[in-house]
């Protein structure tokens, strides 16, 4: 189980360009597997030249890669200065920025809407609050599923007084009225709004308690859809200081708010949390966030995960680090305390959830020459990762994972490991980059997208389909006909149907399953996997060296060389072609045709047939009958009751014996094996070579001028009628012309020689 987020993205700048200062970074999910970074460019930045400060904007992939350039987010009041954006995601991709406008007469809202590849929708900005006497600041914004949202800030009136307002703004970019959220005689300050999940709305803020010498208390109100407050209550209050609060909607129902409290871990200034339902009424006790008590701990946010807990991260001014912890839906920890951001200089952090179940989190970056605004990817998921249903962009975990997106046009990208993809219905895109990936396909025109070197990967597909590059294998699963492969080394499996297989330059294997398969190898040296009589291996001339392995009786199509018998196979056939034909443990029969053929033939009783050509044999260890047919055969004989048959005039064969053996009729040659030990060898009427072993041969030559040749032992050899020639070898032999003019030569050892 994953329990203390991972890195996924190591720590690396937002601001693609290094001039000026950026801070008040702001961070949300804006769909298709993007996000987007927005930042104040306080001087000198790359955006145009207009003066004061701007919203700045990056968008980036689910991978991190910037999409586009920087853009600059506030279109209009160029002249003022722009800052303190606040971010929520628009339904169907896109975002809407929230954020302040000073001019010399005070602080004005305005909102703007962004599509997902930073394009201005509705126009210009609108107008959520002017500075018309009173002054504004400190907006947050927040997302319902229908397009509308919740605009929040504050409003300091010419007495001073500082309340919490809202507006609604429409999916058309309609703004309706004012709404009073908080109004009593404190200060109410810094407000921070989240959607529930009955889509409701939960607006936290620090209430100044003039009652309290001036402490803030953390408080919050739930407000109604249309914008109009409801339930409020304190979430905090006392002789300690509670400040800068932030909330988060909960993926399970309710929301956590989490604020600064004084002494609130025991020592300095901690960080501290409660859950609540979605009816305002507390779920948990607060609870102590940081593990590390020494100094001060400060500036938190929160995020929600999909898991239905929470990451909470803030900045550790002991340290001098952003520190985060994960927590579950109940309030406990989930893991250990981590490091969020330790360039040593930092401040602000803001953490944000991506859609695929990952999270970011951000911060600005202060000292040196300027001030950059940094980012790190963090993943808190478990090995098998599920999309929603709809069209989603999910990266897989750095080190492989299960990737499902359940319906929708997804996009699924693995990374280092092995990953296995699975886009569900719709057209997905799926990209397993290193590892050995695996790709589940169901329409044709899902793709399974692989580089070069990036392991070997496997598309198990239930519809006809054709690899793209650089995917070696493919496997056909329900009522899936046709695989075509590329010029890889394929492994193509087949399923219960009639299959057709076309491969191409690669060594392929090829397996039809049960069906009456066509498998066609294409060039390279290929092999096919038979288990049915009606299956087909097809090749064309040239195309290399191939091999059939079936389970079933078999005869080789043209220009596929060898075969290999598997199960109960019992017969096997070649062609034309030189073919290797192997055996299995059944009594094999197996015919070679033309060519010169070489065979293996098994463990069984098996009768080999050899056709023109000059042919190999070995019956292996049964009772075999082996005829070669025309030219010259070797046979390999290994079981006394092996039969080695040829008919006159089909040409000169030789046998390789390791048992006692006697030439059967027009069979010329026998040659008994080395290491088959003390073993003999007799010929027949035609002019016989016979040569022995290193063990003591018996060596007959009855008819025919034959030729014996003993080996290294004492042997024995008789030369017959004919006119022979009678060889020693190493050993003590006793030679025996035995009638007709013979040539008799002794060898090395003490050999007795008769004529």
């Amino acid at each position: 189980m994953t329990t203390t987020p991972t890195t996924w993205k190591g720590l690396h700048e937002a601001n693609q360009t290094d001039a000026g200062n950026q801070t008040d970074a702001a961070i949300v999910d804006i769909g298709m597997g993007r996000y987007v970074v927005v930042w104040t460019e306080l001087s000198g930045g790359p955006i145009g030249t207009d003066p004061g400060q701007d919203l700045v904007g990056q968008i980036f992939d689910a991978e991190g890669n910037p999409v586009g350039n920087e853009f600059q987010v506030n279109q209009t009041y160029f002249n003022d200065n722009e800052h303190n954006a606040a971010l929520a995601a628009r339904p169907g991709g896109g975002f809407v920025v929230a954020y302040e406008d000073t001019d010399g007469g005070g602080t004005s809202i305005r909102v703007q809407a962004y599509d997902v590849n930073g394009n201005l929708v509705f126009g210009g900005p609108s107008t959520i609050a002017e500075d018309l006497g009173d002054d504004y600041a400190n907006p947050s914004i927040a997302m319902n599923a229908d397009g509308s949202y919740l605009v929040t800030y504050e409003r300091t009136n010419g007495a001073g007084d500082t309340d919490i307002l809202a507006r609604i703004v429409d999916d058309t970019g309609a703004v309706s009225v004012e709404h009073t959220i908080y109004d009593e005689a404190d200060d109410t300050l810094r407000p921070d709004v989240a959607t529930l999940s009955n889509g409701s709305y939960v607006v936290v803020f620090d209430d100044e308690n003039v009652g309290d010498s001036g402490n803030h208390d953390a408080k919050f109100q739930i407000v109604s859809s249309a914008g109009v407050a409801g339930t409020g209550g304190t979430i905090a209050s006392g002789a300690a200081d509670q400040s800068d609060v932030h909330v988060a909607a909960l993926a399970g129902g309710g929301f956590v708010a989490v604020w600064t409290e004084a002494g609130g871990d025991g020592n300095g200034d901690g960080i501290v949390a409660r859950l609540y339902g979605n009816d305002g009424v507390p779920d948990t006790d607060a609870f102590v966030v940081n593990s590390s008590t020494t100094g001060v701990q400060y500036a938190p946010d929160v995020t929600a995960l999909a898991d239905g807990g929470f990451v909470v991260v803030w900045d550790d001014n002991n340290a001098g680090v952003e520190h985060g912890q994960r927590f579950d839906s109940d309030g406990d920890m989930v893991g250990t305390e981590f490091v969020a951001g330790n360039l040593g200089a930092e401040m602000e952090p803001v953490v944000a959830s991506l859609s695929d179940g990952r999270f970011i989190v951000g911060f600005e970056q202060v000292g040196g020459p300027d001030t950059d605004i940094h980012v790190t990817i963090f993943d808190p998921r478990e090995n098998v990762i599920n999309g929603d249903g709809e069209d989603n962009v999910i990266t897989s975990r750095l080190e492989g994972a299960t990737v499902n997106g359940f319906g929708g046009a997804d996009t699924l990208l693995g990374q280092k490991g092995d990953d296995t993809l699975d886009g569900g219905i719709g057209v997905d895109v799926m990209r397993g980059r290193a590892g050995n990936d695996v790709y589940f396909v169901d329409e044709v025109l899902d793709q399974a997208i692989e580089a070069a070197g990036e392991g070997t990967d496997l598309v198990i597909s239930s519809v006809s389909y054709a690899l793209g590059a650089n995917v070696e294998n493919l496997t056909l699963t329900g009522g899936a006909v046709q695989g075509i492969g590329n010029g890889l080394a394929n492994v193509f499996t087949g399923n219960a149907l009639a299959n057709t297989f076309f491969t191409f330059d690669g060594n392929d294997w090829l397996d039809g399953g049960a069906g009456a398969d066509n498998m066609n190898g294409g060039t390279g040296n290929d092999i096919y996997f038979v288990d049915n009589a009606g299956d087909k291996a097809i090749e064309n001339a040239g195309a290399g060296t191939d091999t059939v392995v079936s389970s079933v009786s078999f005869t080789l199509g043209a220009n596929v060389e060898n075969l290999t018998l598997t199960g109960s196979a019992t017969h096997g056939t070649g062609n034309d072609l030189a073919n290797l034909i192997i055996g299995n443990g059944s009594a094999n029969t197996l015919s070679g045709l033309g060519g010169n053929d070489r065979f293996r033939a098994g463990a069984g009783n098996d009768t080999v047939y050899g056709g023109a050509g000059d042919d190999y044999i070995d019956g292996s260890t049964g009772a075999d009958v082996m005829r070669g047919g025309a030219d010259d055969d070797t046979y390999v004989v290994d079981n006394a009751g092996d039969q080695v048959i040829e008919t006159i005039g089909e040409g000169i064969d030789l046998v390789t014996s390791s048992v006692t053996f006697v030439l059967g009729a027009n069979v010329e040659n026998l040659t008994l094996a080395t290491g088959a030990g003390d073993i003999d060898g007799t010929g027949n009427v035609l002019a016989n070579t016979i040569t022995g072993n290193d063990g003591a041969n018996k060596l007959l030559g009855l008819g025919g001028g034959d030729t014996l040749v003993a080996g290294a032992g004492d042997d024995r050899a008789r030369g017959g009628k004919g006119s022979d020639i009678l060889l020693g070898g190493d050993g003590r032999d006793k030679l025996y012309g035995n009638g007709g003019k013979d040539k008799i030569a002794g060898g090395l050892g003490k050999d007795k020689l008769l004529g």
